[in-house]
């Protein structure tokens, strides 16, 4: 199984959910005694997937995480249907929290996971209506529930469709949504793994070339040196990066510092140039050089290479 791939605010949400369903259970009913049970479980089993996501960075447990999870929404939509049940039935307002449970459902489970979540909802809410319109016992006034449903028309079955229509709408489009941006993570994650390695490769080919390579920003300070640069000009990147490059080598090659600042201040490029430089034994030597102004949109001088 691959390892879960949870949305950022999918916790936050679920917990948001918890809290929602707790203040209803505990005030707006009261903690009735039916209710105690499934609401202990239901608590356990939020809390024990809430820690197994926080601290399973390597997804270790990730079957036991899904098995919590999973378990985690059918406790949900009892104690909802519950709820639901005992404020209204058919009119309860609660029947919105069938919706969030679908929406926060999305964004771990793919486009079918959700519309299978939908089912269940949906069987769930048939059930609420088919046991309040039964005087409370199914299946004994199973007949009862079906002549009151009957009886009253569409004033029971509109509200009963448009109620399922309404979940699957939510589970389509929240499943479809999540799977967008499921799918775009999963491109930016595959991009920045390319960046990277592209990185990588092309910067040891450049510190690792038989050439001296050094580059400054457009303030003159060093932002590159390589192996060979190092070699040739003999002073260590650790300890120039950042660093004025007409300071670094204002006393043994101010040559170099004039030609690098003459790309900044006046987009002067040199193909080919002999300078001479002096290494720490105070030795002179002739070294060929080759600038290259770099430029970004509208001609904005971002820095020079050189390359001897």
């Amino acid at each position: 199984m691959n390892a879960i791939k949870v949305q950022k605010f999918f916790l936050p949400f679920r917990l948001v959910q918890y809290v929602i369903i707790s203040v209803l259970v505990s005030v707006q009913m009261g903690s009735p005694d039916y209710m105690h049970f499934p609401f202990v479980l239901y608590s356990v089993t939020t809390l024990s997937f809430s820690i197994l996501l926080f601290y399973d960075k390597r997804h270790n447990l990730q079957n036991v995480t899904y098995f919590l999870i999973g378990f985690q929404f059918f406790l949900e939509i009892v104690i909802e249907s519950g709820i639901i049940h005992a404020t209204g039935n058919i009119n309860s307002q609660f029947s919105v929290l069938f919706i969030l449970t679908i929406i926060s459902a999305s964004l771990i489970f793919r486009l079918i996971g959700t519309l299978l979540l939908a089912s269940t909802v949906s069987v769930a809410y048939a059930i609420i209506v088919w046991f309040g319109f039964g005087g409370g016992a199914i299946p004994n006034n199973s007949m009862q529930a079906l002549r009151t449903i009957f009886s009253v028309g569409d004033s029971i079955f509109y509200p009963i469709f448009m109620h399922i229509l309404i979940f699957f709408l939510i589970a389509f489009i929240a499943g479809y949504l999540a799977e967008r941006l499921r799918s775009r993570d999963d491109e930016l994650a595959d991009a920045s793994i390319a960046l990277k390695k592209a990185k990588l490769e092309t910067d040891d080919i450049l510190r690792n070339l038989n050439s001296g390579l050094l580059s400054i920003d457009n303030t003159g300070a060093i932002i590159y040196f390589n192996k060979s640069a190092e070699k040739i000009l003999d002073y260590k990147e650790e300890n120039i990066k950042g660093m004025p490059c007409t300071t670094v080598f204002a006393e043994r090659m101010p040559e170099l510092a004039k030609t690098l600042m003459q790309g900044v201040q006046k987009h002067i490029a040199y193909p080919r140039k002999e300078i001479s430089v002096i290494n720490t034994k105070d030795e002179s030597k002739p070294v060929g050089l080759s600038t290259s102004v770099l430029t970004e949109k509208g001609n904005v001088i971002r820095g020079v290479i050189a390359i001897f």
